[in-house]
């Protein structure tokens, strides 16, 4: 977690001398299983971590929004929503119609987030006239940590609490989905932005995302999970995750002709998946082979974790692997290298690509006695054959989004 204090520091320095009035934070999140499930109604196991995005705010006498990204160097304007909503007022006036969206300055990948969050708050009717922000975060961007819900989270916590309103949690991680899907352009289910606002310390978020319900599963003392990010960034907006979406959303409909009976993936027994997958075309069917697969694996996992069994637990991240590899093929061969390579450490559980794939992140769950020889091996190995210079993080079970007390 970024230093609270030091960021409220920068944010005095940059809006110089304003005093803070809000501070939040929002985590990131890794998945431990149930990969590409989210949008299938399918079932995922993920927990927060303890980096994540700080967000620091105070109000503005003027009506504009002021945001600067520390990790990305960067500083936007916007019209605050209440201005946008007189400007849009005096359009419709003139003939024009609609809310101007665009910041002032020329924008970055980071100020579609905070936009989006901005005029999803003003749709539920939560603005501020005017406010400056300053976000800071040490999660590694497109490492798959969910660095996106994490920003649009503690942004709209920040704005919320500078507005004096609540949004409950379930609400806001809706909200946060919409700002990626609508703003953004990503097709994303709701795993990141659940996970992120309603994790709970020392447990793993066990998600339905048909309905949206969940439950807390404790993580035994004896399990460690190592984050080892690649050095490959994602770019999910390019179009190889949503030409996934469109695989699996076609392949539902092909089954759905032949029977009526199935409306969703969770309709679907795992005696049934040899039967339907020889029923369609590839590579539908090895897309349909890993979604079921997936779901009954997250089931299985999440009892084991919660049994302590951690030899049962990894035998399935192995298993998630190789059927994001050779089934949903969302792996690349230097992914699979490092995946193999960590595997045959000593004190190894299970290894898996985490995140949605084409690049970012894998995990491992490790006795904690045995880590300290992963890393070196990692840089002597993977490293120095890449020229690559692999993040390896020791990740605990952290808390949701919150608000923190200004120092």
């Amino acid at each position: 977690m970024v230093n609270e204090i030091d960021v409220q520091s920068a944010f005095r320095r940059q809006f110089d001398g304003l005093r803070p009035a809000v501070a939040a934070f929002a985590p990131g999140r890794v998945n431990l299983i149930g990969e590409h499930v989210d949008y299938n109604d399918g079932l995922v196991l993920p927990v927060a971590i303890q980096l994540g995005t700080t967000v620091v705010a105070a109000p503005l006498s003027e009506p504009v929004i002021r945001a600067f990204s520390a990790p990305f160097n960067s500083f936007v304007e916007w019209p605050s929503t209440s201005q946008r909503q007189q400007d849009a007022e005096s359009s419709t006036a003139a003939g024009h119609t609609g809310i101007p969206a665009a910041p002032i300055q020329p924008t970055s990948a980071w100020t579609r987030y905070v936009t989006g969050v901005l005029i999803e708050l003003a749709r539920e009717s939560i603005s501020i006239p005017g406010a400056a922000l300053y976000i800071d975060s040490d999660l590694p961007v497109a490492a798959g940590l969910s660095s996106s819900a994490s920003l649009a989270a503690a942004v709209a916590l920040a704005i919320c609490q500078l507005a004096g309103k609540s949004m409950g949690a379930g609400n806001m991680a809706q909200l946060c989905r919409r700002v990626e899907r609508d703003h953004v352009g990503v097709p994303c289910g709701i795993m990141d932005p659940f996970a992120v606002l309603l994790a709970r310390e020392h447990h793993a978020l066990l998600l339905d995302c048909r309905d949206e319900k969940f439950s807390h599963v404790p993580l035994p003392s004896d399990f460690e999970l190592l984050i080892i990010d690649s050095g490959l960034p994602r770019e999910l907006s390019r179009g190889d995750y949503a030409e996934r979406r469109r695989e699996c959303t076609s392949a539902l409909s092909l089954i759905r002709d032949r029977r009526p009976n199935i409306q969703s993936y969770r309709d679907i027994r795992m005696d049934e998946l040899l039967d339907i997958c020889d029923a369609l075309p590839a590579p539908l069917n090895s897309r349909v082979r890993h979604i079921i697969t997936e779901i009954e694996r997250t089931k299985l996992a999440a009892k084991f974790l919660g049994d302590g069994d951690l030899t049962q637990f990894g035998r399935l991240l192995d298993a998630s692997h190789a059927s994001l590899r050779d089934d949903f093929a969302v792996s690349l061969p230097q992914i699979d290298e490092l995946v193999e390579l960590v595997r045959v450490q000593p004190g190894i559980y299970g290894v898996r690509l985490t995140g949605a794939g084409f690049g970012g992140c894998i995990i491992a769950a490790v006795n904690p006695d045995t880590t300290e020889a992963i890393e070196p091996n990692v840089r002597s190995s993977y490293d120095v054959k890449h020229g690559a210079r692999s993040q390896i993080l020791s990740a605990l079970a952290g808390s949701p989004a919150r608000i923190l007390q200004l120092s």
